[in-house]
């Protein structure tokens, strides 16, 4: 095995795996299972693709329209939560974004990266956490 995935999942006994943080609502549009696709200028590292990530949901605010946009899709009045870990999805596959359909959820411009996520499971209730830039190793036993 590889060191930082010895234990890759949330069935209870394993507890670290790779974390990504997303604003909202796009990390919420993940794990509600209407974002098959997190879009980036950059491929995601080899190492971590076929592996379960986690999907945090940034702090930051969302604008109102974005609320409005959360509302509309998810049919929940309540916003999605911030600073918190909302899903876990399997990174299927990375491939070039002119080589999927692009949808309303993610940046499918020329020259970016479309993130495959698969097999999503929900966090629920969120858990809540520290996010950071591009991907870190979550520790949810360390997680309060």
């Amino acid at each position: 095995m590889r060191r930082g995935h010895e234990r890759c999942g949330l069935d209870g006994d394993t507890v670290i795996i790779p974390a990504i943080s997303l604003w909202q609502p796009w990390a919420s549009f993940i794990a509600i299972g209407v974002k098959p696709y997190e879009t980036r200028h950059w491929p995601a590292p080899r190492r971590i693709i076929g592996q379960r990530i986690a999907i945090h949901a940034a702090k930051r605010k969302m604008p109102r329209e974005e609320l409005e946009w959360w509302r509309n899709v998810s049919a929940q009045d309540d916003p999605p939560p911030l600073g918190a870990f909302v899903c876990t999805a399997l990174l299927a596959r990375v491939v070039p974004t002119v080589r999927v359909l692009p949808d309303d959820y993610g940046d499918y411009s020329e020259g970016r990266f479309a993130w495959h996520l698969t097999d999503i499971e929900p966090i629920e209730p969120a858990i809540p956490g520290r996010g950071s830039q591009g991907f870190w190793m979550w520790d949810r036993e360390a997680t309060p």
